[in-house]
């Protein structure tokens, strides 16, 4: 099967660490047998704007590139600084892919569109499926719900229009089907297929060279020096406030009192480290606390071989694969109630939920599952089999591939 993926958010030399999981969904859809080609449209980058390091790393992304064996594609599209008259991107995208689209569908047909995010990648792609009736497939990860629903009627009918004109939508959790009334406004909900991303095996690291050797759980066997006794609390997340590192620190003296060991890494980086870095210093908390920066995906995932309890309480977060990750190095996770990863956590059973904004909530998990290692293991190990058995890139890559059939038939009428 020929499938054409369209993504904003796929990796580029302007940004290695947006989108992995995009690029790791189509890693495991080629292992799969399908033959792929990547969309990933760039900003166009003026002249008068190359003094800006954002927009002079676009301006250097080729036109064209090979990842592994898929060509990818990086046609240039008109966007606004800050978001100005974001409602209209959707028009400028299509204008932008056309000729490479155009050219590309002369040589290479492809069987079914699968675009990332309903709006504006998604209005794009339909317009494209509507022309050379092509089946198409949205996968919706949370921002068109957290984010671009909020941004204005226009935005709203935007996603929604996209939504309902889809083959078939992807969503990434239960709880973005539960939270946002789909079923109220989608004229066919039941096109709607819940499909959670995954993680892959091999890139599980582990410190157990016992394991390691088995190949349950990983290929390779790193033991990360730290440099501090147990427990190590981590989250892995972009430095902004809804990912609520400043919840986490705010929560740490009392952690502290009875784990006064205690070391708090972070992974991620972003305009809220410096706050953050000061928050440490009021908290009087700069010898527990180590920011790590940002990290390669290989060195965030030995991060997780090595702490003890990662917890990440955000909130407007469509799912968070960080959860996942840290499941699969059988490491019990804190999330946010109500929010992506919560349904999952909760029914496996594999950490604790806790409110919004709530620094005593997260000292009280965080508390309970420290000191109580039998507790901690047993959702540790939970975690690694839910991994194993449910939340792999291949079953994944399986379960989306048995969606795109499912599309490409009805388009035939078959």
């Amino acid at each position: 099967m020929k499938v054409l993926i369209i993504s904003h958010m796929y990796p580029s030399n302007a940004n290695p660490a947006a989108g992995v999981f995009v690029r790791k969904q189509t890693e495991a859809l080629v292992a799969a047998g399908v033959e792929a080609v990547i969309i990933n449209p760039v900003p166009w980058a003026p002249f008068f704007l190359c003094w800006n390091p954002r927009w002079r790393r676009y301006a250097q992304i080729p036109d064209m590139e090979k990842d592994g064996a898929v060509p990818v594609y990086h046609p240039r599209y008109l966007e606004f600084p800050k978001g100005f008259l974001f409602a209209s991107t959707a028009g400028r995208y299509y204008s932008g892919m056309a000729a490479v689209l155009h050219g590309l569908f002369e040589k290479w047909r492809p069987d079914v569109i699968q675009a990332h995010v309903a709006f504006p990648d998604g209005a794009a792609a339909i317009r494209f499926g509507e022309e050379y009736v092509i089946p198409v497939v949205v996968t919706v990860h949370g921002m068109d719900f957290l984010k671009t629903l909020q941004r204005g009627p226009a935005c709203e009918r935007g996603v929604k229009q996209a939504l309902n004109k889809a083959d078939r939508v992807i969503l990434v959790s239960d709880t973005l089907r539960e939270n946002f009334g789909i079923d109220q406004w989608m004229e066919d909900p039941d096109k709607c297929r819940v499909i959670y991303n995954g993680v892959n095996l091999t890139d599980i690291v582990t410190t157990d060279r016992q394991a390691a050797q088995s190949g349950d759980f990983g290929h390779a066997t790193r033991t990360v020096d730290i440099g501090q006794a147990s427990p190590v609390l981590l989250t892995v997340g972009n430095l902004n406030k809804k990912k609520a590192h400043a919840y986490v620190l705010k929560a740490l003296p009392d952690l502290l009192r009875r784990f006064p060991q205690l070391v708090y890494r972070i992974v991620g980086e972003g305009e809220e480290r410096g706050r953050l870095e000061r928050m440490t210093d009021e908290l009087g908390l700069r010898a527990r606390v180590v920011f790590l920066g940002g990290l390669s995906h290989e060195e965030a995932m030995a991060e997780m071989a090595a702490c003890t309890l990662m917890a990440l309480p955000s909130w407007d977060e469509g799912f968070g694969i960080v959860y996942l990750e840290a499941m699969a190095h059988g490491k019990p996770v804190i999330g946010t109630q109500g929010e992506g990863a919560a349904g999952l956590i909760e029914r496996e059973n594999v950490g604790l939920t806790v409110p919004a904004r709530d620094s005593a909530a997260i000292a009280r998990a965080a508390c309970e599952i420290l000191g109580d290692k039998e507790i901690a293991r047993a959702m540790g190990q939970r975690g690694r089999e839910a991994i194993r058995t449910q939340f792999t890139w291949s079953l994944n890559a399986k379960r989306t591939l048995s969606l795109y059939e499912e599309a490409l038939k009805e388009k035939r009428g078959q």
